[in-house]
């Protein structure tokens, strides 16, 4: 039985959320920074503001000063998860392809034509996605389902399922055969579920891995999945 408070509060999370989902899946013509900027209000500022007054900012600044601290342990962390995950990933995602009998191709990406007007505008999108996710889906999503759940598996399991259906879209624009389609929802939402859970639990259980770091290791996750490796399917099955 929820107490009034922990209503409110579901209530809160499914509304926010809900209208998150609205601006993917609808696809209204605005721009990438309107997104951006509601993932950032409703998952760090009206929290603040919804749970009554903020810390004083000495107490901030001593918070970050203690942070920044084991700046070096949390970036390490970031990069070594993301490197665990994308090849652990990787391994899996091939021996799933060799059993359905599907022939992919992967390589490094031709950066011959690519230039700084058009590289730098890439990083930037880059390193807001990873910022901004993080801070509505991690920051704010797991830690309010944290105050429902009190079962930590069985709260990151929902939290990621949550995220990776985000990223459902991509599996809606193509896929005629069934090879093609299970392909699809691996990588589109596969890997963000896979991704998801296992940060969520190295911030659970990991003193030094927290929200910097998982900013990080998303930031790398998406260099090397957007701007490095390029895959190609030829697909056998029909």
């Amino acid at each position: 039985m929820l107490t009034k408070t922990r209503r409110l509060l579901l209530i809160e999370v499914i509304a926010f959320v809900g209208i998150f989902y609205l601006l993917v899946y609808f696809r209204l013509p605005l721009p990438q920074y309107v997104g951006h900027g509601y993932m950032i209000v409703c998952g760090y500022i009206l929290p603040f503001w919804m749970n009554g007054k903020p810390k004083p900012w000495a107490e901030k600044a001593a918070w970050l000063k203690h942070q920044a601290k084991s700046i070096h342990i949390q970036v390490f962390y970031g990069i070594a998860a993301a490197i665990l995950i994308m090849t652990t990933y990787q391994i899996a995602y091939y021996l799933l392809i060799q059993i359905m009998a599907v022939d992919v191709s992967m390589g490094v990406k031709n950066w011959q034509y690519v230039t700084p007007d058009l590289l730098l505008p890439f990083i930037r999108r880059l390193i807001s996605v990873a910022v901004c996710e993080e801070i509505f889906f991690r920051y704010y999503l797991d830690d309010r389902l944290g105050s429902l759940i009190h079962n930590d598996i069985i709260r990151l399991l929902l939290a990621a399922t949550i995220f990776s259906l985000v990223h459902f879209g991509n599996v809606l624009k193509g896929g005629d055969s069934a090879a093609e389609i299970v392909i699809l929802v691996i990588t589109a939402i596969g890997y963000p579920f896979f991704y998801h859970f296992v940060f969520g639990f190295c911030r659970t259980k990991i003193k030094h891995f927290t929200l910097f770091s998982c900013m990080v290791g998303h930031f790398i996750s998406n260099v090397i999945g957007q701007m490095v490796v390029t895959v190609r399917f030829d697909f056998l099955m029909s």
